[in-house]
């Protein structure tokens, strides 16, 4: 009894799957996008001057 219970439940499920709004997805994102660059609430929209991130020494890897 309960393993028809679970294989009406399963079929069911299959029948009423849900698929993704790809399309609203990419609207949102474009909208997004003409908002202007974007940061977080650390860096904010300009992000981080590169400059501060020098130690102080001239390499191949801080340059």
């Amino acid at each position: 009894m309960q393993q028809q219970v679970q294989q009406a439940e399963q079929a069911n499920n299959k029948a009423a799957a849900k698929t993704p709004d790809v399309g609203a997805m990419l609207s949102a994102n474009m909208q997004a996008a003409k908002a202007g660059g974007s940061g977080t609430m650390l860096t904010g929209t300009a992000g981080i001057d590169t400059k501060s991130l020098n130690l102080g020494k001239n390499t191949l890897l801080g340059s």
